[in-house]
């Protein structure tokens, strides 16, 4: 078992926040209006896919031999917020989409590493 595959609290990130998504959009639908629901599934869709990136770039890092990880690192770094940057820009350019709900999305990350940090926290009596 490598590093990066180590079992701790914190697995299953991805499912958790594709849960917590789910339940944000479907409130944001809801509590909101269809503007507000789609900037919140486009917001999430958009940290999800950053953290898929981002993991995967990390674990080529960690396991395979690269010639040069240093600008594979940086190259992958770059692309990986110039697309986001980009699909960002045309999402606000766009009137499909609430930048609350936006900004609420792209949260969904920040807001599961953030709760089972403290639900770690609690357990362990601190």
């Amino acid at each position: 078992m490598t590093a990066v595959d180590h079992p701790d609290d914190f697995s299953g990130i991805l499912l958790k926040s594709s849960l917590v998504l789910a339940g944000l959009t479907i409130a944001g639908f809801l509590i909101f209006d269809a503007r507000f629901g789609y900037g919140v599934l486009s917001g999430g869709g958009i940290a999800l896919a950053n953290y898929l990136w981002m993991k995967s770039i990390m674990q080529r890092i960690l396991t395979l031999t690269i010639a040069r990880p240093v600008m594979f690192a940086q190259t992958r770094f770059i692309l990986r917020y110039g697309l986001t940057g980009l699909a960002l820009y045309f999402l606000l350019r766009s009137a499909y989409i609430s930048i609350p709900g936006l900004l609420v999305g792209l949260s969904v990350i920040v807001l599961t590493l953030t709760t089972l940090s403290l639900v770690r926290v609690v357990r362990s009596g601190g």
